[in-house]
Order: structure tokens, then sequence, then C-alpha cells
């Protein structure tokens, strides 16, 4: 009996993980879809080189600095392999950024998660495709962040990173192998 409970729990997990979506989830910022070649985009600027991962950041020339009524102060881009898929923007002003979240909470229904404490506060909202996150933090100097990470190539650039990583690893061990001249 005991068996049969924890395998329909692990079926309403798996269920719940399969169907799993927020209120109104969008597909595309300000007119620019997830997966979409950032540097085709009118107005696109990158901001340096790519990073040894392939991440290049951009920003949008004449970019409107609002959401709704609320004021923000920068909205950075990044694509991995030239795909877009992680947004950054950054809110100073604690009034302007206590209205967005009440305009996210409106928009996306409740977070998933919420967590509140003298450090700092957030909100995140999460499917099988996009990760929002509202986060403000009190350390220093005070500020919010926006963030959108469309996951599907978030989990590309991971992969990435992890085998470069075991790369490096290699190139170290075989490194250490011929300066010993043995095999470990």
């Amino acid at each position: 009996m005991r068996n049969v409970f924890f395998i329909i729990v692990f079926l309403l997990i798996g269920l719940i993980h399969i169907t799993y979506a927020f209120q109104n989830e969008p597909n595309k910022f300000r007119g620019i879809k997830w997966g979409q070649c950032l540097a085709n985009v009118k107005g696109m600027v990158q901001v340096g080189q790519p990073d040894v991962l392939g991440v290049s950041s951009f920003k949008r020339k004449n970019e409107h600095l609002k959401i709704g009524s609320s004021s923000i102060d920068t909205i950075e881009y990044y694509a991995f392999n030239g795909k877009f898929y992680f947004l950054a923007i950054d809110v100073t002003c604690r009034n302007d950024f206590n209205k967005l979240v009440q305009n996210y909470i409106d928009l996306y229904g409740p977070p998933q998660y919420e967590s509140k404490n003298l450090l700092a506060q957030s909100w995140i909202w999460k499917s099988d495709r996009l990760k929002v996150g509202l986060i403000w933090t009190n350390i220093g100097k005070k500020v919010g962040l926006i963030t959108y990470e469309y996951l599907p190539i978030m989990k590309m650039r991971d992969q990435a990173r992890d085998e470069l990583i075991e790369r490096a690893k290699r190139k170290r061990m075989n490194k250490i192998k011929k300066e010993l001249g043995k095999d470990l």
C-alpha cells in the first residue's frame, strides 16, 4: 500500500511538472521572441565581445525606460550563440519597484515563490519554458532587479559551461600527467 502511495505522488508531481505554466506567460519581451537572433533586431547594439561561452550582451538604442507607469534604469538583453535567452532590468526607485511587483502579480497571478526578509525580497514565476524573477536587495546599494530566463536556451548554455569545465579539467590532468611522466 505504501508503494502505491509513493507511485501516485510521483506521478502527480510528474504531471504537475509537465503542465506547469503561469498565467499570461510571455513568449516575447517588447516584440523580441525568446530564441530570436538579437543581432537582427532593429536598434539592438552589442556591448563588448561574447564571453568564452558565447554569451553576448545587448542594449537597444532609444530604449523606453518605463514599464507601465514605473520608471526603470536599464534593460540589458543577453544572447547565447546569438539567441535571446536572458533579460535584466534594473530599478533603483523603491516606489516604482513596488508598483512593478503589483503589476506582475496582477498580470501573472500569485508567484510560485515569494520571500521577504531583512536582506532581500523576491517574487518568482516559473514554467517549463520561462522563469521571471523580481528581487529587491537591501544590501549595499538598494536596488531592484527583474530577470527573465528562457529556460531551453539557459539549459544549453549551462551544458556548454559544464563541457568547458570538463575540458579544462582534462587539459589540466593531462598537463600534470605529462609533468609527472606517469599515468595517474
